[in-house]
């Protein structure tokens, strides 16, 4: 609710500026608040995963960091690297379904990079002015972990899945591939400065996330080979349902993903609108009585 409110307020606000175009390649500088949306093999709607926009676990909102640096060009064109920070949650007891015997709970931090070619509608577009759309191509570290009793433990070393201990098998990876795109709603200021609502999703290309993917492994084994830290995550579960060696506990066939809806304040560092050296986010937010170098103003 108070993300919308500012999402209108920030109309009225650009309304209230004359939007002076650019005339010249301009660099500019991002900061990225957003909410985060898990779509795994876990928790999600009553039924079978999906891992699409079906899956959503409103309960398991989190939230994700970002910043990054753009080059623009005046025909609404420009490329942009991103560095966010995102933490995903997923919990097999936000389910009705056949899912839910499972009772496997994680929470996955990613440190992400991408480089993504946006186009953004012009002012002539009428109403449709500042809406844009991207896509791009990234990396992303990731680490997925579990709580029991009261601490935090790294999942991927544990081998959950018989990984230690079957030679066919090998740890999963710590970085992924994924895959941005998204689009839009830049609000203009005064002086270049914008403030946008951004739909922002991954592809990623791993089942890894939630560190759930293949088939539950011998836990007895686990057990003695790995400790008892390992077996508990490997089958959480008391349902006599889950933990049977050989039965499904993930779906390798269909990968992670997850999405970020958040505000995007984006800013010039040359301003080409004024031809100044210097940007000054004061004066974009009207604040006249401060200069470029925070210092007040005669």
């Amino acid at each position: 609710m108070r993300l919308a409110k500012l999402y209108i307020l920030t109309i009225f606000i650009g309304k209230a500026y004359a939007q002076k175009l650019p005339t010249r390649p301009y660099w500019s500088y991002n900061t990225t608040l957003s909410s985060s949306f898990f779509l795994s093999d876990l928790g999600g709607k009553n039924g079978n995963g999906t891992n699409d926009f079906q899956d959503i676990d409103p309960n398991k909102t989190r939230f994700a960091l970002g910043g990054g640096i753009n080059y623009n060009l005046p025909v609404g064109f420009s490329t942009g690297i991103d560095l966010n920070w995102v933490r995903l949650a997923g919990d097999d007891s936000e389910t009705q379904s056949g899912r839910t015997p499972r009772m496997i709970s994680i929470r996955t931090d990613l440190l992400e990079s991408n480089l993504t070619f946006k186009y953004t509608l012009p002012k002539r577009t009428g109403s449709a002015n500042g809406l844009y759309f991207f896509v791009g191509a990234g990396a992303a570290y990731y680490q997925p972990k579990a709580e029991w009793n009261g601490t935090w433990y790294n999942l991927r070393e544990l081998g959950t899945e018989g990984q230690l201990l079957d030679p066919t098998k090998n740890i999963y990876t710590k970085i992924t591939p994924v895959l941005p795109f998204g689009f839009g709603k830049k609000f203009y200021f005064y002086n270049g400065v914008s403030l946008a609502a951004d739909f922002n999703f991954r592809k990623s290309y791993t089942d890894y996330l939630d560190d759930v993917s293949t088939v539950y492994f011998d836990n007895n084994l686990i057990l003695n080979t790995n400790g008892s830290i390992a077996a508990h995550f490997a089958n959480p579960s008391s349902n006599p349902k889950a933990g049977v060696t050989g039965n499904k506990r993930g779906n390798p066939n269909r990968m992670d993903n997850y999405f970020l809806v958040g505000c995007r304040l984006e800013v010039p560092i040359r301003n080409n609108y004024r031809r100044r050296k210097r940007s000054n986010l004061f004066d974009a937010f009207g604040i006249h009585w401060i200069d470029e170098n925070g210092r007040l103003r005669n």
